[in-house]
């Protein structure tokens, strides 16, 4: 794989991850760039006690040569996916510097000038994965501009490594003379298959916990057992699962073990199916959220079974021991608008406000209850701190002003 590293042209170098660029219009610009740049500074890679040193020239305010060294690490920063390469720079201890600075070599040189050359056209692209029963294999069909084609796969993790190329290689597959680029967004699964979504979207999704057939022809002796119902149980930041419905000596218990992240989970819950590889069936899985019904995330909606599940679900059932709440109100015209917040984080529950319309004409007290019994519905009163002081303000206002629930101008009451 060719690449260029990204950031290597600034005056001072720091310890950090730098990341690289394979893709070919990205390499052909800064190729061309690096023949009518002015200023070249030609680096060393060197190895010292079995580790990668690079050293880079810097002239000093005596305009004397001076080496910096960093220790080189390939690899990707933590909570990066992708598997296009970085590489990391790091402090090393004193080393004795090279002597001289080197001439780049004609090789290097020659390789930058085809990088320059490059003559390349990316096509958009569609894929749409399945299984042809038939031919007992899995198929990908492309659908583009100037394409329409359909590729065959035996294995699970042959298909997986084409769905994931552009992701791995940060360049478009070569098909045709073309090369196609797609991204994650681009890719739809069949319902039969959408337990291969994790595994394209990880690059390692909990292989020891996370189990699968392996090839098509594992896949299509499959059978289908029973409906079990999976849990999902806040842990801090993260979540766990477990599982009711199924047998206690079932693989898929692995699962249990797994602090999952907002979107490992996602993936997981966007799986309508989980396979248990001892006894070669499909278990169809209903999503209980009840313990995470307040969740808070911007891209829920990448994960419809999880949304659909949250959105379904009974807000009667929701632990309110959990943290502590307060009440907070708005009153205007005939309308009350109120919200619960948590006294921890200061975020509205479930991110949900609500109105209460009170009848015309109805007298404040009798229109204030019905609307605690309203509030009641939904959280318990012994719950829920500021509600009584709140509606014990606006009585008193109403009282003064000698008016019914129902007025004419805006009056807010905010409880602290």
């Amino acid at each position: 794989m060719t690449a260029l590293v990204e950031g290597l042209r600034e005056q001072w170098l720091y310890p950090k991850w730098y990341s690289c660029v394979t893709t070919p219009k990205r390499l052909k610009d800064i190729a061309n760039e690096s023949f009518t740049s002015k200023t070249q500074t030609h680096i060393i890679v060197t190895t010292v006690l079995d580790a990668q040193v690079l050293w880079v020239p810097v002239t000093d305010e005596y305009e004397e040569l001076q080496w910096a060294s960093f220790s080189v690490e390939y690899g990707r920063p933590s909570g990066r996916n992708n598997v296009v390469p970085w590489i990391k720079l790091d402090t090393t201890p004193p080393l004795i510097p090279p002597q001289s600075i080197p001439k780049v070599p004609d090789t290097i040189t020659e390789k930058i000038r085809k990088l320059a050359r490059i003559k390349h056209k990316n096509i958009p692209v569609k894929l749409l994965v399945g299984d042809n029963k038939e031919l007992k294999v899995f198929e990908v069909d492309i659908d583009g501009d100037d394409i329409a084609e359909k590729i065959e796969f035996a294995k699970v993790r042959d298909l997986v490594r084409f769905l994931r190329h552009n992701l791995r290689s940060g360049m478009g597959y070569k098909l045709q003379g073309m090369f196609l680029i797609w991204g994650l967004d681009d890719i739809e699964f069949d319902t039969s298959v959408e337990f291969l979504k994790p595994l394209v979207h990880r690059s390692r999704f909990y292989p020891d916990e996370y189990f699968y057939p392996t090839t098509c022809m594992e896949f299509l002796s499959t059978t289908t057992g029973n409906e079990i119902v999976m849990l999902i149980h806040p842990d801090g930041t993260r979540y766990r699962v477990s599982f009711e419905d199924l047998p206690k000596d079932s693989t898929l218990r692995a699962l249990e073990t797994v602090s999952f992240d907002i979107y490992a989970l996602g993936l997981l819950t966007d799986c309508p199916e989980l396979y248990d590889p001892r006894t070669r069936r499909w278990y169809p899985v209903t999503l209980d959220v009840r313990n995470i019904m307040d969740i808070r995330f911007s891209k829920l909606h990448e994960y419809p079974r999880l949304q659909n599940a949250l959105d379904h679900t009974d807000v009667s059932e929701f632990d309110w021991s959990k943290d502590s709440w307060r009440f907070s109100g708005h009153f205007h015209g005939n309308e009350i608008n109120w919200r619960i917040v948590s006294t921890s984080t200061g975020q509205t529950w479930m991110n949900r406000s609500f109105t209460y319309v009170t009848p015309k004409g109805q007298n404040p007290k009798d229109g204030l209850d019905r609307f605690r019994r309203a509030v009641a519905s939904i959280v318990p009163p012994s719950r829920l701190g500021g509600l009584e002081d709140w509606l014990e303000g606006l009585e008193s206002t109403l009282r003064e002003r000698d008016t019914s629930m129902s007025t004419d101008g805006p009056m807010t009451l905010e409880f602290p």
